[in-house]
């Protein structure tokens, strides 16, 4: 039987430890990002696959679901989204030498975090036995100064092409 799992895609890319004394060069993966979906595109998707409700009701859930969280984060509670996580607050505050000197001034940020469902059968933490994972493209990084100013532009090579172009001038690059 065919495998239906989706591919994700993975750049690789190679990074130089500088902060031991002996600095070590590894290769490392990151995500090959497609697009974002919006929340139209969400409804869409979700509408496509079977459900009884059609796009603009589902958009309509998601949006009252986008406002509603927040408004309930902010006042302390957790919100939890059984197989995918529980959104909830944190504070980043300065402190004060004494009790009494500790007030709503101290708080610099307010913000909202996601922790993913633990007590799911597919872990949405780890997704790995949700795709097929391949690698696509080596990232390399060169610093080029356009206008006075330095910045760094990325290049993606298949990564045929980069082992090609590395064998072709003598070089062993570590396989990534």
């Amino acid at each position: 039987m065919a495998d239906k799992k989706p591919t994700l895609f993975i750049n690789v890319y190679r990074h130089t430890n500088t902060l031991g004394e002996e600095q070590e060069t590894r290769w490392y993966g990151r995500m090959n990002r497609q697009k974002t979906l919006n929340t139209r595109g969400l409804a869409l998707h979700i509408s496509k696959h079977g459900s009884p409700f059609t796009e603009d009701i589902i958009e309509g859930v998601l949006r009252k679901l986008a406002s509603c969280i927040p408004e309930l984060v902010a006042t302390g509670q957790g919100v939890k989204i059984d197989g995918l996580g529980t959104f909830y607050g944190t504070v980043k505050s300065t402190g004060s030498e004494k009790l009494e000197d500790f007030s709503g001034s101290n708080i610099e940020t307010v913000n909202m975090r996601f922790t993913a469902d633990r007590d799911r059968s597919e872990d949405v933490r780890d997704m790995r036995s949700m795709v097929n994972v391949e690698t696509k493209y080596v990232l390399e990084k060169e610093k080029v100064t356009v206008a006075g100013k330095e910045k760094t532009i990325k290049h993606y090579i298949p990564v045929a092409d980069y082992l090609e172009r590395q064998n072709a001038d003598g070089d062993n690059p570590v396989e990534p």
